[in-house]
């Protein structure tokens, strides 16, 4: 790779930006999210109501993320690793869209029941720090086996150990290279 225009490049790439779909698509799901988060503070449902410290603290957590995106897409586009570009683009535009989705809700814009049942669940296991319902299961998740130990019978010191019940000697292999 030629290192001289490698920075050229990156900016050649941040540039376009705008003719990248999943790009546009991320900035006006962000977008949309941070409307919606605004617009629900005037709503009943709302846990908080308008309140400029609270859309500061939104903001906080929302900018980061757009200025991550906006910096590593160009650079994973000219190091030709587009697919992490992708998949970090295609993460943040899920994860907005559950927050889009959160924000509807409060503002009582109707849903099918089987989805918002499944996004109480979510938000409820995500409060909880459960995650049974993922197929990976932590250290912690997870029941030991009950194992019964073999009983042991006191031996007479003076025994001999008998031949037949003493664990194999390990066997060492060579590797034998061919000429």
């Amino acid at each position: 790779m030629n290192y001289d225009n490698f920075l050229p490049t990156v900016w050649q790439a941040f540039i376009h930006l705008v003719d990248q779909p999943l790009f546009v698509a991320f900035a006006v799901v962000w977008t949309f999210d941070i409307f919606t988060g605004l617009f629900k503070s005037f709503f009943k449902g709302a846990k908080i109501g308008a309140d400029s410290t609270t859309g500061f603290k939104g903001l906080k957590k929302n900018v980061p993320v757009l200025m991550l995106i906006l910096v590593l897409y160009p650079f994973f586009d000219v190091l030709n690793l587009d697919v992490v570009g992708y998949a970090l683009t295609s993460f943040y535009i899920a994860f907005y869209g559950l927050s889009i989705i959160e924000n509807l809700d409060v503002m009582g814009v109707p849903f099918p029941s089987f989805l918002k049942e499944r996004l109480e669940k979510l938000k409820a296991d995500a409060d909880k720090g459960d995650l049974s319902d993922t197929d990976i299961k932590l250290k912690k998740d997870v029941e030991p086996e009950h194992v019964e130990e073999p009983q042991q019978t006191k031996k007479d010191p003076q025994e001999t150990p008998d031949e037949s019940k003493r664990a194999p000697e390990p066997v060492s292999a060579e590797i034998k290279e061919d000429k």
